[in-house]
């Protein structure tokens, strides 16, 4: 285990929801501390999952769910990825 700080609210955000992290081949999850952790702690590690070369006919929330549930209750849907102006991708988190 390790203790982070950090600068301000938007960093922290960022560093718990964007990850897992990968630094130097490892994984590095990430979850904030609390006095009694739940039953599940460090125990479900959320990936992000990035689909490309679908039909842009077919960028539909539902048809990237149908896609990914096989690996994992799904969490989070974004069909513009980082707000791109261009539809390289969508991504999953599962």
């Amino acid at each position: 285990m390790a203790q982070f700080i950090f600068q301000n609210d938007r960093d922290l955000s960022h560093a718990l929801h964007g990850g897992p992290w990968f630094v130097n081949g490892w994984i590095v999850a990430l979850e904030q501390w609390k006095p009694t952790p739940g039953l599940d702690f460090l125990n479900i590690i959320p990936f992000w999952i990035r689909i490309r070369g679908i039909p842009i006919d077919l960028v539909k929330k539902q048809a990237v769910q149908t896609i990914v549930e096989p690996l994992g209750r799904v969490e989070t849907v974004e069909l513009h990825a980082k707000q791109s102006s261009s539809l390289e991708y969508v991504r999953a988190r599962v």
